[in-house]
């Protein structure tokens, strides 16, 4: 058996000390603890742990049938004997299971292991938003449309389905890297997810009237209060996360879940443009999300994703008229010039190539002048000495 206490989830290379990221390959390492080498179901060998949440911990393993890694979701056996935490971890894997969508994660096949269940899904290489977020803070805006774009397209393909996510989160937005794109948005973890029949009414309920389920500073009002939670608690807890990826916080934040969640309920959102770069037209956009009563937010992610391309649309207008008019042909200030490059980037080379033709003619000009006031000069110094040879 290896001693070793660490493995790389690509590569598979074991080591005793702890690295960042694998040597070989750059992937973050994962911990070894005694399930790593195991066979589960007969079918897939256990590699390294590369996550643990309070109800499950995920492994990268391989599928020996079907000789592919995978990641494998496994309940914790101290909550696995509980009849409502399997109920809900069998849920998850039902609601994934029926979702097609290439911003969802894909799952694959779900088993019992031992008294405990385990979910097969998809390895993901990559980061979740939270890290992103705690690492940078604030993103640029042009990023945020990005992710938002595909979170929105997401969630309508679950909705559609009519699975409602619940605990929508940063932690919950993974940033993969595929098809050699960054920020290929997957959601994850539909543990407390709300799967609802056409009408709207829910198929089944783990939670009774009261009961809250989702993380407090992403709470819609209507889940802190315990009430039905439907497609448009989704379309407030988003609302939030473009809040803090557009300001590097969250609206709503106490000391505890209790402060949290009364303030969900009762506060307006903080102004996201106090000191912050925020367009007025997004803010409207993101406060609209938030507002307290869902009849009054916007009914489906799609009307929420058209909304803020609008907005960015918009915003991306303005600061393109802004830096084109502080855009001087002689010499654009760095500042001016690295922020018409972000906006539009086309533009920018073509600007950049009639700066350089305008300044060459220009350069030419001053030479041609320059060349024209020596004639005159010298012209006038030949007529002062040949005016002075007469006067000798």
């Amino acid at each position: 058996m290896s001693t070793a206490r660490y493995a790389c989830p690509e590569c598979g290379s074991e080591y005793l000390e702890r690295y960042a990221h694998c040597p070989r390959d750059g992937s973050k390492l994962g911990v070894r603890d005694a399930l790593c080498g195991r066979e589960l179901s007969n079918r897939y060998r256990v590699i390294c742990k590369i996550g643990n949440g309070a109800m499950s911990a995920v492994y990268a393993a391989d599928d020996l049938r079907l000789e592919k890694r995978v990641a494998i979701k496994l309940l914790h056996a101290e909550v696995a004997g509980g009849p409502q935490a399997i109920d809900r971890f069998k849920r998850e894997a039902r609601a994934l299971s029926k979702l097609r969508s290439e911003h969802i994660i894909d799952v694959y096949d779900f088993h019992d292991f031992q008294g405990s269940q385990f979910i097969v899904m998809e390895l993901l290489r990559g980061e979740d938003l939270e890290a992103v977020v705690a690492r940078s803070g604030a993103l640029p805006i042009e990023r945020v449309g990005r992710i938002v774009d595909q979170c929105c397209r997401a969630l309508e393909a679950a909705h559609s389905k009519g699975v409602v996510h619940r605990d929508l989160k940063p932690a919950n937005i993974f940033l993969a890297q595929q098809d050699g794109r960054a920020d290929y948005v997957k959601l994850l973890d539909f543990g407390v997810a709300k799967m609802m029949a056409p009408d709207g009414s829910p198929l089944f309920q783990l939670t009774r009237v009261g009961e809250t389920w989702g993380t407090p500073c992403y709470m819609s009002p209507e889940q802190a209060e315990g009430m039905p939670a439907d497609r448009r608690s989704d379309v407030y807890a988003l609302g939030v996360v473009m809040f803090e990826l557009l300001t590097g916080s969250v609206p709503f934040e106490g000391q505890s879940h209790v402060t949290i969640l009364q303030k969900q309920v009762e506060e307006p959102p903080p102004p996201m443009r106090a000191d912050l770069d925020v367009p007025a037209a997004v803010e409207d956009v993101v406060l609209k999300a938030l507002a307290k009563h869902p009849d009054e937010r916007y009914d489906t992610m799609s009307d929420l994703n058209a909304a803020f391309r609008q907005s960015l649309h918009a915003a991306r207008k303005d600061d393109l008229q802004a830096a084109l008019s502080a855009y001087t042909v002689p010499a654009p200030s760095a500042q001016i010039r690295g922020r018409l490059a972000s906006i539009d980037p086309d533009l920018f080379d073509a600007l950049e190539d009639l700066r350089a033709v305008l300044l060459t003619e220009h350069q030419y000009a001053l030479r041609v002048e320059r060349e024209e006031n020596d004639r005159r000069v010298r012209a006038l110094e030949e007529r002062i000495h040949e005016g002075d040879r007469r006067n000798r």
